[in-house]
């Protein structure tokens, strides 16, 4: 059995820089959800808070799979950034 090709430091950066970036949309999803969707009584951002938190935790498993070189990390990486673009706000698109 071989053993695994090193990873550049551009691929270990860009691994890293990802998953600080998740976390910081996941900590602002959490926001939205309890500040003003639990406790304002806010249907919008309670749906918006959820599909963020629920995407930026999808995104966040696809690069532990990314980083530990897993078979199923493409369609994990794949299916965050799809929910990723549906879960911004319509208002964002347009």
């Amino acid at each position: 059995m071989r053993p695994p090709a090193a990873r550049s430091s551009l691929v270990v950066s860009a691994l890293v820089i990802t998953i600080l970036i998740a976390l910081t949309l996941e900590i602002g999803a959490m926001q939205e959800l309890v500040v003003r969707g639990v406790r304002g009584g806010e249907t919008q951002p309670l749906v918006i808070g959820v599909l963020g938190a629920l995407t930026s935790a999808l995104v966040l498993v696809a690069v532990v799979a990314l980083w530990r070189r897993a078979t199923s990390a493409p369609p994990l990486a794949l299916l965050g950034a799809v929910l990723g673009g549906y879960a911004e706000p319509a208002e964002a698109r347009a």
